[in-house]
């Protein structure tokens, strides 16, 4: 949905050296692929490589950290343009609200996160009235269950993955969370993957982006 100009991973780092300042003074830290990742599944991989005890006092710690971080470098990005949304994605969310279907947020982000990162780039949070999150479970693999039911508690009806639900991103990581979900997914390639490494992942639909909206309604069938 949108490119924070290197907003994240920098809040990450500077949240873990507040969080653990022995630690992080004691290595190198780690280069971090966020591309498809989890905020929890990065906050294990920090910790093991840190030699760090989990505990929910340490998780706490660290994500209150980030997020004082994080609100700051995203306004900034936004102000700056270092950071932008991706192409089409307003029209195509509005398209799809307005065509009857029900939009939820399926991200590795954890929640509070998630809502800053739209806020500061003017999305409206409201749009996404259910979802999955980072600090709901590590594993993205197990992020679209937990987006299912939460849709069929709001809207109260259920909702079969393979013909009612599709998910979109711009990883294998998510066209593999998809799949292991059974809904439809829907790739572009305006992130780290390419288009050709999407394709390769074989997505029911690929674009290059959602700039043309009316296409991807229609070939999706969500016009």
């Amino acid at each position: 949905m949108l490119d924070t100009g290197g907003a994240g991973i920098g809040a990450l780092e500077r949240g873990f050296a507040d969080a653990f300042p022995r630690h992080y003074q004691s290595r190198e830290f780690p280069r971090l692929n966020l591309g498809g990742a989890t905020d929890s599944g990065l906050m294990r991989l920090l910790f093991e490589a840190y030699d760090i005890a989990w505990s929910e006092e340490h998780e706490e710690n660290f994500y209150l950290r980030y997020l004082d971080h994080l609100k700051p470098a995203l306004e900034d990005s936004y102000r700056s343009k270092a950071g932008r949304r991706l192409p089409g994605i307003v029209e195509f969310v509005d398209a799809v609200i307005a065509n009857r279907h029900f939009s939820g947020l399926l991200t590795g982000n954890i929640d509070r996160a998630a809502r800053l990162k739209l806020e500061s780039f003017q999305f409206d949070y409201r749009q996404f009235p259910f979802g999955a999150y980072g600090d709901d479970h590590h594993d993205r693999n197990q992020l679209g269950p937990i987006a299912i039911e939460r849709a069929e508690q709001t809207h109260g009806r259920s909702f079969t993955p393979g013909e009612d639900v599709y998910i979109l991103g711009d990883t294998v990581k998510d066209i593999d969370c998809a799949r292991a979900c059974g809904a439809r997914v829907i790739a572009v390639a305006t992130g780290a993957c390419d288009f050709e490494t999407l394709a390769e992942a074989e997505p029911d639909y690929l674009f290059k982006d959602l700039t043309d909206c009316e296409l991807v309604l229609r070939e999706t069938g969500l016009g």
